[in-house]
């Protein structure tokens, strides 16, 4: 029968994911940016330890006075569940039934590559969640595909409120005076914490309204030679590191989308430092397979099964990955306020 040929190593578990996590990736610029330190987990929980440690002044004493006792930390510890996030596809017997001699070398190569274009396929579905996940960390409220459905408020879960500043357009000179006020608001946050520097993902109504604003204008048009609105107009393919750097921040018009629905709302930008250590995580929990039991997670499996009476082989794929923003006071949110 055409599909013992699925007993071979090749269709494994260890072979297929190690198959799917060498295939190519949705490019995405969340991804690109490498701001999430990566960490493979043995179990599906992960925890972080959370300090309360702050500095504080120091009063005067007269001498000989030794009253002032320094503020001890306290710590809490917190678990996080990873989510499980599967996907299941199949090759039925009709769609290898005319791949040469059974038991050949061919035929092995030939389904293995029809294996590898459905698998594919359903990796770029999930790499397109994961990356819809890395936005959702970086605005602090990552949600489930429904668009609704809160899979972590890190906001709520670090009991902390996020601060919003709102962009007035229709004030040209305020500009700067906002861009500064987000900067404080990241640099609060952080405290002694050091970082790199700030990025803004803003909506396509809030890039284009600020683009257009006469304090940022001039700008926008010379920066490198008017480099910047040449790449923007010609839209390079690979171009996903466009960055506008204007007032101490990176301005990035974030497009990625499913469907119609944006992952960033037009009219709205979201604020974020990076370099900060271990601020950005992104955490691989293993699989619920028997062997992978104790192992350290990857951010991709697969496995396959074959259906009662042979009829054709289940494809099953899976990422079980935690993006998270450990310090979420940090992550400040823009809204706008349009001309008349």
């Amino acid at each position: 029968m055409i599909l013992d040929i699925f007993n071979e190593d090749a269709f494994g578990v260890v072979d297929l994911t190690t198959s799917i996590n060498k295939l190519p990736y949705v490019p995405n610029r969340l991804d690109r940016m490498g701001i999430f330190t990566r960490e493979g987990l043995t179990t599906p929980t992960a925890f972080i330890e959370e300090s309360h440690g702050k500095l504080s002044l120091v009063p005067t004493r007269a001498r000989g006075n030794m009253s002032n006792v320094n503020n001890s930390e306290t710590r809490k510890l917190r678990p996080f569940r990873v989510p499980h996030i599967p996907l299941n596809d199949s090759v039925m017997a009709d769609d290898v039934s005319g791949i040469r001699v059974m038991g050949t070398e061919d035929q092995l190569e030939a389904i293995t590559v029809h294996v590898n274009n459905k698998m594919t396929r359903m990796k770029q579905n999930l790499e397109v969640t994961r990356e819809y996940h890395r936005i959702g960390a970086v605005k602090g409220i990552v949600l489930d595909a429904d668009g609704t459905t809160e899979v972590y408020d890190f906001f709520d879960e670090f009991g902390v409120s996020q601060e919003v500043v709102d962009f007035d357009f229709a004030t040209p000179e305020s500009m700067k005076k906002q861009a500064l006020a987000v900067i404080r608001l990241v640099e609060d946050a952080l405290g002694a914490t050091p970082y790199q520097s700030i990025y803004a993902l803003c909506g396509d109504d809030f890039f284009d309204a600020f683009i257009e604003n006469d304090e940022v204008a001039a700008s926008f048009e010379t920066a490198s030679d008017n480099e910047f609105a040449r790449t923007q107009q010609a839209n390079v393919q690979g171009n996903e590191m466009n960055v506008f750097w204007w007032g101490g921040i990176g301005w990035i018009n974030y497009r990625g989308k499913i469907g119609s629905v944006p992952f960033i709302d037009p009219e709205e930008a979201h604020f974020f430092p990076v370099g900060a250590p271990e601020l950005f995580m992104e955490f691989n929990a293993p699989a619920p397979f028997v062997e992978t039991v104790n192992t350290i997670g990857q951010p991709f499996y697969a496995k396959q099964e074959r259906m009662k009476w042979d009829v054709g082989v289940e494809l099953h794929t899976q990422t079980n990955s935690l993006f998270m923003c450990t310090r979420p006071k940090c992550l400040v949110k823009a809204t706008a306020t349009f001309p008349a």
